[in-house]
C-alpha cells in the first residue's frame, strides 16, 4: 500500500498514529513538518487502503 511513495515509512506510521488521535490534517502536517496537500494525499491513501483491507471487505 505504501510502496513507491516519497515519504519514509516512519512518516507514514506517524501519520497513521496521529490519525488515530483524531488530529486534523493541518495539525498532523504541522507535527510532521509536511505540506498540507501532501498530508491530505497521505491520509486519503491510508484511509482507502485501510478500508480495502478491513474484514468487512474480505470475501471468504
Amino acid at each position: 500500500m505504501l510502496a513507491g511513495h516519497h515519504q519514509p515509512l516512519s512518516v507514514w506510521v506517524l501519520c497513521l498514529y496521529f490519525m488515530g488521535l483524531n488530529l486534523s490534517n493541518a495539525q498532523i502536517a504541522q507535527e510532521l513538518d509536511l505540506n498540507k496537500d501532501d498530508l491530505q494525499f497521505m491520509t486519503e491513501h491510508l484511509r482507502t487502503g485501510i478500508d480495502k483491507k478491513s474484514p468487512d471487505n474480505l470475501v471468504g
